[in-house]
């Protein structure tokens, strides 16, 4: 991918943008957060990683959020075992995971996010579907069975005081989210699903990707907005679905 210098941004402002906050692609061929992406996108990404270009100051949520990630890593508020990378070979894969703590036997993460997020409960599936592949992860790793319970700190950057009491509303600007976990064997079906998925989808043209489904994209009924499409998927321009719709 190819990180732009927008005219009138700061040197230093573009060298926190481009900030290499992340070593997924040194570390494995596929990490958590990118199996539970939805089949389409994961192709496109890396079937357009050097042509996709993209203004530096427009991921300033990711970096923002990594930031934030950094300072909580360094104040390790909840002790146990915090940000280290486990990778296991699978499938002819290499699988990595960097679950944000491990306190006991349970995981723990951060989330820079929206309060609407928590509102309409968009990202709860692929939370939970991330927090098991940790959990299945270590246990592949290790042999150690943590707990099927886990738990997202939810960090809402755009809370409002003044709708707190509107039904569904985060009481707070950090919320703590209990997540249900799936079972190991659940979750070692659903990698080894994805995985196979992503396979036979490297072998298709563009236009026989499968779609993304409502949900993958984020839908908003009331917006009547794809919100991923819109603003977080940096693969859109060379999306077919995307384009066939004209978002």
């Amino acid at each position: 991918m190819q990180l732009l210098k927008a005219n009138g941004i700061s040197d230093i402002a573009h060298k926190i943008f481009t900030y290499p906050f992340y070593d997924i692609e040194k570390s494995g061929d596929w990490s958590a957060s990118r199996i539970i992406k939805p089949i389409q996108m994961s192709v496109l990404l890396k079937k357009y990683d050097r042509q996709i270009k993209v203004y530096s100051h427009s991921l300033y949520k990711q970096v923002f959020g990594s930031i934030i990630h950094l300072g909580l890593e360094q104040l390790n508020l909840f002790g146990g075992e915090s940000e280290k990378r486990i990778t296991i070979e699978y499938m002819g894969w290499i699988i990595t995971g960097k679950p944000d703590v491990l306190v006991d036997v349970e995981i723990k993460d951060w989330k820079t996010t929206s309060a609407w997020t928590l509102f309409y409960g968009s990202r709860s599936e692929e939370w939970k579907q991330q927090l098991s592949i940790y959990r299945w992860l270590k246990n592949k790793e290790s042999g150690l069975v943590l707990s099927d319970g886990g738990e997202i700190i939810a960090l809402l950057l755009d809370w409002d005081e003044e709708l707190v009491g509107k039904s569904g509303y985060p009481e707070f600007p950090i919320m703590s989210v209990p997540v249900r976990l799936m079972s190991l064997n659940e979750t070692e079906e659903f990698v080894s699903e994805k995985l196979c998925a992503l396979a036979i989808a490297f072998g298709l043209t563009d236009n026989d990707l499968p779609p993304c489904t409502d949900k993958e994209r984020w839908y908003n009924k009331r917006k009547n907005k794809y919100i991923r499409c819109e603003k977080y998927c940096l693969a859109r321009e060379f999306c077919q679905q995307v384009n066939k719709e004209k978002i």
